[in-house]
């Protein structure tokens, strides 16, 4: 099972902040984020950012099982 991270508003709107997410084949992360966004549609609209093992990665970055996928709202800095 993917492990799976959501952040900030993505969390507060989800009701949980980790959570193992099983995944019968291989996804890339927009496939995963569909998933996601339709077990909780709260998520959906919310502008957010992805990390495949704590790099910050593309929409079609491939996930497999043993993946940490974190989800996590636009950061600025200063």
């Amino acid at each position: 099972m993917a492990h799976i991270l959501l952040f900030g508003k993505l969390a507060q709107a989800a009701g949980w902040r980790a959570k193992a997410w099983p995944l019968a084949r291989p996804h890339t992360v927009a496939e995963l984020r569909a998933a996601l966004s339709a077990d909780c549609p709260a998520i959906a609209t919310l502008s957010n950012r992805a990390a495949v093992n704590r790099v910050l990665c593309e929409e079609n970055t491939p996930v497999s099982d043993e993946d940490e996928v974190a989800f996590m709202p636009p950061m600025s800095g200063g």
